[in-house]
């Protein structure tokens, strides 16, 4: 009688479901990368993130068929985890980037300046609100979304070898996860506000926006409780525990309980690839079915013509 491991299951069921999600996006993004939309760079992320994923359920099924248990096997495919919380959350915040400058001239990017934020941040709370100056939140999000990649990624690799640096990291990481999601309600108000007070855009590209920005928010509430899990996976850590198997705990991935792991973050990120799977199934429709884009400009300083937007 066959008996099968509950994270095997999850595991292959989740190599043929992002497989599928990846050959669904294939063509629209071939055909995106054609007329060299700015959304191009988000199927770049969306591909990362697919194969991530996939190559993630292939470790965890090597782990549990492998005889040893080799516990790099299951630290690995444990940092892909971490990572790709994290590739999901900068998924969200170009998005919303996207849309509000659709249908505006692509300018140099600015050099991120922390000192520079903090100050107008400061600054503006002395001022009326008329009188602020305007917030770079999409690049204070964007880097302290890089590093909290980072720091949880550095944390689950020390899972095995130094369960307090371990768990500290690990506890730091998933704070600054819960942070960013709050964050990015933030630029999703921003980018509602951006929609309205744009007087260049057409009704259609208005529409467009905000059915793009709607997909957004639908993801937030999973994308929300995928943190939480973090969190509780963090803190539950037992440092005093002698072996890696006595400082697990229920919501330890792939020596936990499976269940914990399947409610709390593996069904919600197969809901927000899917969501991501929309979004790119429709922009290829608005964009090259419909027609509904445009040239995307630099803009140059010593070339007045070039912001113009064809």
């Amino acid at each position: 009688m066959f008996s099968f491991n509950p994270w095997e299951i999850l595991s292959a069921f989740e190599i043929g479901y992002y497989a599928v999600l990846l050959a669904l996006v294939i063509y629209p993004s071939i055909k995106i990368f054609q007329i060299k939309s700015k959304f191009r760079w988000f199927f770049i992320r969306f591909y990362i993130l697919l194969l991530i994923k996939i190559i993630g359920g292939a470790l965890t099924i090597a782990f549990i068929k492998d005889s040893n248990h080799s516990l790099g096997l299951g630290i690995g495919s444990s940092v892909l985890g971490v990572i790709s919380s994290g590739i999901i959350v900068t998924s969200l915040i170009f998005i919303i980037n996207f849309i509000e400058s659709f249908d505006q001239p692509s300018k140099p990017k600015e050099k991120f300046k922390l000192f520079k934020l903090l100050k107008t941040g400061v600054s503006n709370l002395f001022k009326s609100k008329s009188n602020r100056e305007p917030m770079n939140w999409n690049s204070l999000v964007d880097k302290l979304t890089l590093a909290t990649i980072i720091i949880n990624a550095v944390g689950s690799s020390y899972s095995s070898t130094d369960p307090s640096i371990s768990k500290k990291l690990s506890e730091t990481g998933s704070i600054l996860y819960i942070i960013v999601t709050l964050l990015i309600i933030v630029l999703i108000k921003q980018g509602f506000n951006s929609i309205q007070k744009s007087s260049q855009s057409t009704i259609h590209i208005k529409s467009y926006k905000k059915q793009l920005l709607t997909l957004v928010i639908i993801n937030m509430p999973f994308l929300f409780i995928r943190m939480v899990y973090n969190i509780c996976t963090s803190f539950s850590i037992n440092t005093s525990g002698q072996t890696y198997a006595t400082r697990i705990s229920k919501f330890t991935f792939l020596f936990g309980q499976w269940e914990y792991y399947t409610f709390m973050a593996f069904l919600e990120e197969c809901i927000i690839m899917l969501i991501f799977t929309l979004v790119s199934i429709w922009v290829y429709k608005k964009e090259y079915v419909d027609g509904l884009t445009t040239r995307e400009v630099v803009v140059d300083d010593y070339d007045e013509s070039s912001k113009s937007v064809v």
